[in-house]
């Protein structure tokens, strides 16, 4: 654990402003002390009395969520991206480009914890608040890139959109069936979780094959490639690109390589997470590179584990950067 100096005891707990939270205002965070030296960080409490833990999440689910849905629907876009966690990938491009063309609806965001900051246009809901299951059950439309819950059932005149978020390179869903790491009961929930959106969305024929199968969805997939990918189009897009070289503080003039692997299910780590499953020898990479490149290194969110050699110049861990089209694009 990590431990005060006797005169600093005196001088906690503190608070500090985090990023931005449902409302607009920064969270707050504490550091204090237990056993006397101590530290820990205790970030503010993002829900209320009455939806804090599991029981009340669940009354939340079967008795408010499903009272909301007995009300009107909102003329109201709601964007989830990776369970809240990110305002990104292809929701994110959808957003932008509703924005774009002035269309009159209501956009919402989804926020999980605190994270991440959101568009000043957009409203936003936590999730697991009551803004949130109300939110979901009055959305007109919805936009995911990820599971929402198996509790979650579509209404009559909601269309909602599973954008994905990837190439499947490896063994997923259904198709796991049978190996070590398999498992059975998220496999056999997959029908009814794909019944959950009118759309699913796929970025080439590659993987329609390999989603139809591994996910049994029942219905036709729309292979109209991935939203996110239109910024590779976009007029401003040379600007663009260099806005975020500038922001990552990418020395001028240098070729980019950007490395993101997923995780792998026969890597587990005890937090729930999955283990930094490098396949990739990063010294041989900069001899064969040379100086005039840098390697751009994306864990994925799932991964736990810090990169090796990020920091000495060959090597960028740009795993916190909030969106990978931008990575892409440099």
């Amino acid at each position: 654990p990590v431990t005060l100096r006797p005169e600093q005891v005196g001088e906690l707990p503190l608070r500090f402003s985090g990023p931005q939270r449902v409302g607009g205002q920064p969270r707050a965070f504490t550091v204090d002390r237990r056993e006397f030296d101590r530290i820990f960080i205790e970030p503010e409490r993002m829900l209320g009395p009455d939806e804090h833990g599991a029981y009340r999440q669940r009354i939340l689910r079967e008795e408010y969520f499903q009272q909301q849905r007995e009300l009107p629907l909102r003329d109201a876009v709601l964007y989830l991206s990776l369970g809240g966690k990110q305002c990104s990938d292809s929701p994110r491009s959808v957003h932008e480009e509703l924005v774009r063309r002035g269309v009159e609806v209501e956009h919402i965001w989804i926020q999980d914890a605190g994270l991440p900051e959101m568009p000043p246009e957009a409203g936003v809901v936590g999730w697991g608040s009551r803004e949130f299951y109300e939110a979901l059950a009055r959305s007109r439309y919805v936009v995911v890139n990820t599971a929402i819950g198996d509790w979650f059932v579509t209404r009559p005149g909601q269309k909602v959109v599973q954008t994905w978020h990837g190439t499947p390179l490896k063994k997923i869903g259904a198709d796991l069936l049978g190996s070590p790491k398999s498992n059975p009961a998220y496999i056999a929930g997959l029908p009814h979780s794909y019944r959950q959106f009118d759309f699913v969305v796929s970025p080439n024929a590659y993987t329609t094959e390999i989603m139809s199968r591994a996910y049994c969805i029942e219905g036709d997939m729309f292979e109209s490639g991935y939203p996110r990918n239109d910024v590779f189009y976009a007029p401003d897009r040379e600007e663009r690109a260099a806005r975020v070289r500038e922001r990552l503080g990418l020395p001028e003039g240098k070729k980019v390589v950007l490395y993101a692997p997923t995780w792998r299910e026969d890597q587990r780590h005890a937090s729930k997470l999955y283990k930094l499953d490098l396949r990739i020898d990063l010294a041989a990479a900069q001899a064969e590179l040379g100086e005039d490149h840098v390697l751009l290194f994306r864990k994925h969110p799932k991964v736990h584990g810090s990169v090796p050699g990020a920091g000495r110049g060959f090597v960028w861990d740009v795993t916190r950067y909030p969106d990978i089209a931008d990575l892409y694009l440099v």
